[in-house]
């Protein structure tokens, strides 16, 4: 980590569901890491790294669990950390107990309880969509109809990846959902990294409720990752999805997907990025990086309105490898630099590049038979990175929502209109040439190969 280092701060606590980026970057600035695991990875994550001290947790929500699991936990942690959504409220009730630095329950709850989220930004004065609580699906029809009708948009109190969200267009489109059980269906979990939270749980089998929402005809959507050290602003990188996150998911959710980070010259994405700065500022985000996500409607005559959609407190999953190579540092060393106290040299930093497109890909269902290799992808002229999750004769990893699993390709876009960009984007999915047992046999010169593939930055 490039910082100004606080060296009483040495032993740090992470909450981890399975990404190990945050604990192994601490790891390598020396720090004494301990984290707390679900207990079905306790074993494989000890095994893995004898280095740092492992405590088990079979529900994040359980308060008595972690209440005892605290408790056991050294006197000398001094720094609370996680990326993990599952684990920003844990992480903020330890860090309040011990009465260490760092967001607290209550600002913790105003970014992973959406409901929450939603009161705060807009007794802020921040416009967010219309909303109501309701605890089953019968209550769905009168809860629109408050709201001026349908349509209207279905989602999780708690979530990530757009996970049991849908939009509902009328009363029978909402019975048919009913009746095909859409409400009483459990998300899969295919990396297995939510098990031991409430994110995969049924609309219908919350014990919290969940929300209805006013349906926002979105023209463009755009992301921001929010850098911040108090209350003092240190980096935003704005970007924007290739269209709106609900739309893409309706209506593509077997074929890729990508979003492009923008230079902050852009009016939309500066203006985007002013209003999620001041979002932070409502939801009590303080220090550490905060994702956000931004709504533009555009009205027939051309006239522009401005919705906060959501935020959480951590970095946005499939976002920050892209602005790292478009700012070149390190994104999850910075934040464990924040978590810590300390400050990350984020001041002065010049884009490297007019503009970076992430490609999130997206498999055939099968089992895999073939692929184009990350380092033939990355001796393209304009690809900055690509990584492939990919096993030959494995089956291929399912999307998550709205996530892609497959990989992802980052590259310098030659132009920024829909068309070009368009073009381009599917020039290099179809070079890729993922095949498996149920899609097309690989075009001759495609290159076979096996084993599981990492990241090769250019």
């Amino acid at each position: 980590m490039t910082t100004t280092r606080n060296d009483r701060r040495r032993h740090v606590l992470v909450l981890s569901s399975g990404n190990t980026v945050l604990e192994d970057a601490y790891l390598a600035a020396g720090y004494t890491v301990t984290v707390i695991v679900p207990d079905y990875s306790l074993r494989r994550r000890q095994e893995a790294c004898p280095a740092m001290t492992f405590h088990a947790i079979h529900h994040w929500s359980d308060g008595e669990e972690l209440r005892c699991l605290e408790a056991e936990l050294s006197a000398t942690v001094d720094t609370v950390a996680t990326i993990d959504e599952q684990c920003i409220v844990p992480a903020a009730w330890i860090r309040q107990r011990r009465r260490l630095p760092g967001m607290s329950v209550a600002d913790a709850l105003a970014h992973t309880d959406k409901w929450q989220m939603k009161r705060r930004l807009a007794k802020a004065g921040i416009r967010v969509a219309d909303v109501r609580l309701v605890h089953h699906a019968s209550e769905v029809e009168g809860a629109a109809a408050e709201m001026g009708g349908f349509p209207v948009v279905v989602k999780p109190r708690s979530g990530a990846g757009t996970i049991n969200t849908k939009r509902i267009e009328s009363g029978p489109d909402l019975q048919a959902l009913i009746v095909a059980g859409f409400f009483d269906t459990t998300a899969e979990d295919p990396h297995g990294r939510f098990a031991a939270g409430d994110i995969l749980t049924s609309l219908n089998g919350s014990a919290h409720g969940f929300l209805v929402e006013k349906y926002i005809p979105v023209a463009k959507e755009f992301y921001i990752d929010v850098y911040r050290l108090g209350n003092e602003v240190l980096l935003t990188c704005p970007g924007s999805y290739y269209k709106p996150v609900l739309e893409g998911l309706e209506s593509e959710a077997a074929t890729h997907r990508f979003w492009t980070l923008l230079p902050l010259g852009d009016r939309r994405a500066r203006h985007a990025a002013d209003l999620a700065v001041r979002a932070t500022h409502a939801l009590g985000s303080g220090t550490g990086v905060t994702h956000c996500e931004v709504l533009l409607e555009v009205h027939e005559d051309g006239r522009e309105t401005w919705w906060f959609g959501e935020a959480a407190a951590r970095p946005g999953g499939g976002i920050y490898p892209a602005y790292e190579h478009m700012y070149g540092f390190d994104a999850i060393a910075a934040i464990a630099s924040l978590a810590a106290g300390e400050r990350p040299a984020l001041d002065q930093l010049e884009p490297r590049y007019r503009a970076l497109t992430t490609i999130g890909l997206i498999s055939p269902e099968g089992d895999v038979t073939s692929f184009t290799p990350a380092d033939e992808l990355c001796q393209r002229p304009a690809v900055v990175e690509a990584s492939l999750r990919l096993t030959i004769g494995s089956p291929a990893p399912a999307p998550l929502g709205s996530v892609p699993t497959a990989g992802m390709i980052i590259f310098e876009p030659s132009e920024l209109g829909d068309a070009e960009l368009d073009a381009e984007v599917a020039a290099l999915v179809e070079s890729v040439a993922i095949r498996t047992t149920r899609s097309l046999p690989s075009p001759a010169g495609a290159a076979p190969t096996d084993g599981t593939l990492v990241g090769i930055p250019r």
